[in-house]
């Protein structure tokens, strides 16, 4: 929340949504959620709107653990799913090359690389360096199985804001059987 000269007076014309945004105190309610930093620096971490809360009652904030699982190389992009869910899940877009260059060190057939990438094997793999990557993470935020998917999160497809921010609904619709698949296991 802000309160500042700075922030607008209300939406023009709009009462019902000036409420809704500027509380009685005129504290302006942003959706954002971050930390003050030692120095007193704002750090914006994700919005409250993303935020998924588990079915045992525990709020994850997904921004920072996919900003975390990204930095795996075989990774290029992770969806955290978990709304109303015992645990979590994730949809995974892989690095391809790297997935297909460790099949082929191992001596497997990669002979269909897109079948590979969406192979037991691969998504085994990925779960497997994902749980090291949330290994100081808490048990409710940790991702306790993987669907891969090959085509990238875009704007084209509505999937991602013109920021490229994730439209969780949206990607989560799209990928909705994966997601029960997961649930199902």
């Amino acid at each position: 929340m802000v309160r500042t000269d700075m922030i607008m007076a209300g939406y023009h014309n709009r009462e019902d949504l000036t409420r809704d945004a500027i509380d009685k105190e005129g504290w302006f309610h942003t959706g954002d959620i971050g930390h003050l930093d030692e120095d007193g620096l704002l750090h914006i971490t994700d919005r409250k709107g993303d935020m998924i809360l588990t079915s045992g009652g525990e709020s994850v904030a997904p921004s920072p653990i996919e900003d975390l699982l990204r930095r795996d190389r075989f990774v290029e992009d992770v969806l955290l799913v978990g709304n109303g869910r015992p645990f979590l899940t994730a949809i995974v877009v892989p690095n391809q090359r790297a997935l297909v260059s460790w099949g082929e060190k191992r001596k497997l057939d990669v002979s269909e690389p897109e079948v590979f990438c969406r192979s037991e094997k691969a998504a085994g793999l990925l779960l497997k360096r994902l749980r090291r990557h949330q290994a100081r993470l808490a048990e409710f935020e940790q991702v306790k199985d993987v669907a891969v998917v090959l085509e990238p999160f875009s704007v084209a497809a509505g999937e991602l804001t013109p920021t490229y921010k994730k439209r969780r609904r949206v990607l989560e619709q799209r990928y909705h059987q994966l997601i029960e698949i997961m649930y199902a296991r």
